[in-house]
C-alpha cells in the first residue's frame, strides 16, 4: 500500500513514503527516492520505539543534492509527508532511554563527553529542546553532569551501579502451584542466583499489579525476567521494551497476544498444535469438527487459527460455520454446560471436539456419559493440558510444559554471553483412547 504526497515537488527528485507489510511485527515506513537525474544519495536507518502505536517505526534519514535531511525536508514541505511528525522523531524519554543504554553498555564510559546537541539531533532526528529535556532527565538520575559551555559528561558511578549483568536476581512471573515454584527456585539457586517471584494466578491477570511488578524489575535492574504476561488490556508492551532496553534479559514462556513478542521467547507452538490436532481428527474419520472455548485467551486463538489452516488444506469439504468455536465450557458456568447438552443432542454423524483446556475435556466426558453419546465412535474428545494445572485429563491431549520452558529460559538468561533466544516448542501428544484409531499419522 503506497501513501503518496498530496502535492508533487517540481524538483529533480520525487519523494514517496511506502507503508510496507508487517515483518516480525514491525511496520516499516520507507522513503523511496525516484531520481530523474543522477544524484549522490546517502541513507541511514533509524529504528524508533513509537509509544503512539504498538509497532516500531523505521525510517531513513537521507540527503541528496537538495541539501535537506528528513526533518528539514518535512519542515520545508510539511504537506508532502503524511506520517505524523511525532512519529518521525524520538521523544525526549526515548532519547534518554537510548543514551542510558549506551552508558550502561560502556559505549560512553565514565568521564566521557557525550556527543554535542547537534550530533544527537542528527542521530535521533529530533530538535534541540527534545535533546535538552533528555539530558536533563539523565542529569536528574545522576548519570551525567552538565558543564555549561563545555558539554555533558558521564559520571563515574553511572557505569558501575546500574548494570543488570552484575545482578544476581532473576524475576519469574508464574501460574504455577507451590510445588512447581519450589522446583523453579531450585533451578535459579543452582545457577547461583536469587529468585524474585510474581504469581499471576493469585490476582488473575491484574494488569495494574503486573505493571507495578515490572516497574520494580526495571528500577532494580534485575538480571533476567521469565515473562508470563497478562493478555488483558492495557498490556505492558512499553514497559517490557524499556526493561529489555536497559539490559535485563527478558524471555517469554507464554504468548500474551497473537503476535510474537518483541523480546526473546521460548513459546509453545499452539498454531502447530491446532493444525496437528485437526489433521488427527480428519484422518480418524470425523465428519464434523469443532473447537470448545475456554474464554478467548491468545493461545486459544492460535489453536483455532492453526486448525482452520488445516481444514482449508486437507479437508475443504468440512466447512466451518459460525459455530465452529463452541461457547465457553468451564466448571463454574452452568449455562455453558446446558449449551453443550443441547449440542450433544443434535449429533447425527461422527463429531470431534477439540477443547482448549483439559478442564473442558473432562466436562465433555461427563456430559457424553450423561447423554449416552458413544465415545470415541460418535464423539471424539481431545484437549490441551498445561502442567501448571492440577492433573492431566482422561482424554487425548497435548502437553504444554511451562515448567520445562521456565527451566530453559533460566539457562538462557544465566549463560554468558547473553545471546537471546527465539524458539517455538511443539507440544507432545498423549493418547487416552477418546479418539478413533487412525491409520495414518499426521
Amino acid at each position: 500500500m503506497m501513501s503518496v504526497a498530496n502535492e508533487k515537488i517540481t524538483r529533480p527528485s520525487q519523494w514517496f513514503f511506502i507503508l510496507c507489510p508487517p515483518m516480525n511485527s514491525n511496520i516499516l515506513y520507507r522513503p523511496v527516492i525516484s531520481l530523474t537525474q543522477k544524484m549522490p544519495v546517502q541513507c541511514s536507518y533509524t529504528s524508533i520505539p513509537d509509544r503512539g502505536c504498538k509497532h516500531k517505526v523505521t525510517f531513513m534519514s537521507f540527503s541528496c543534492n537538495l541539501g535537506l535531511t528528513t526533518s528539514a525536508f518535512s519542515a520545508k514541505y510539511p504537506t508532502m509527508i503524511d506520517i505524523p511528525q511525532s512519529r518521525l522523531g524520538y521523544r525526549s524519554g526515548q532519547v534518554a532511554l537510548e543514551l542510558r543504554k549506551d552508558i550502561e553498555n560502556g559505549v560512553f564510559p565514565a568521564h566521557c563527553r557525550l556527543p554535542s546537541e547537534i550530533e544527537l539531533c542528527r542521530r535521533f532526528g529530533v530538535t534541540r529542546p527534545t535533546v535538552r529535556r533528555a539530558i536533563a532527565q539523565l542529569r536528574e538520575e545522576g548519570l551525567v553532569s552538565v558543564k555549561r559551555g563545555v558539554g555533558s559528561f558521564v559520571n563515574s558511578s553511572s557505569t558501575t551501579t546500574r548494570n543488570p549483568a552484575s545482578s544476581k536476581t532473576i524475576s519469574v512471573m508464574y501460574p504455577f502451584d507451590t510445588k512447581s515454584l519450589v522446583a523453579i527456585q531450585a533451578m535459579v539457586n543452582e545457577a547461583g542466583h536469587l529468585l524474585c517471584a510474581y504469581s499471576q494466578m493469585d490476582w488473575y491477570w491484574d494488569t495494574h499489579r503486573e505493571r507495578r511488578f515490572l516497574e520494580a524489575v526495571r528500577d532494580e535492574r534485575r538480571k533476567g525476567l521469565v515473562a508470563f504476561c497478562s493478555p488483558k488490556e492495557p498490556r505492558n508492551d512499553d514497559l517490557l521494551e524499556e526493561i529489555a532496553g536497559l539490559g535485563t534479559r527478558v524471555v517469554h514462556i507464554e504468548p500474551y497476544s497473537e503476535e510474537l513478542p518483541g523480546q526473546s521467547y521460548i513459546l509453545p507452538d499452539y498454531g502447530h498444535a491446532g493444525y496437528s490436532a485437526i489433521c488427527r481428527l480428519v484422518m480418524a474419520g470425523y465428519e464434523d469438527i469443532r473447537f470448545v472455548s475456554m474464554g478467548g485467551a491468545p493461545y486459544e486463538k492460535l489453536l483455532v487459527r492453526g486448525g482452520l489452516d488445516a481444514l482449508r488444506e486437507i479437508a475443504p469439504h468440512i466447512t466451518p460455520d459460525e459455530n465452529f468455536v463452541l461457547p465457553v465450557l468451564v466448571a463454574d458456568q452452568p449455562e455453558g454446560w446446558d449449551s453443550m447438552r443441547r449440542f450433544l443432542r443434535t449429533i447425527t454423524r461422527p463429531t470431534a471436539l477439540m477443547c482448549c483446556s483439559s478442564g473442558a475435556a473432562e466436562i465433555l466426558l461427563h456430559l457424553a456419559q450423561e447423554s449416552g453419546t458413544a465415545v470415541p465412535d460418535m464423539l471424539g474428545i481431545a484437549g490441551v493440558w498445561h502442567d501448571d494445572q492440577p492433573k492431566p485429563p482422561c482424554a487425548d491431549h497435548f502437553v504444554v510444559s511451562h515448567l520445562d520452558m521456565a527451566r530453559k529460559a533460566i539457562q538462557v538468561i544465566t549463560n554468558e554471553p547473553w545471546r537471546g533466544v527465539r524458539r517455538l516448542v511443539k507440544p507432545e501428544w498423549i493418547s487416552r483412547g477418546t479418539l478413533k484409531h487412525r491409520s495414518v499419522a499426521p
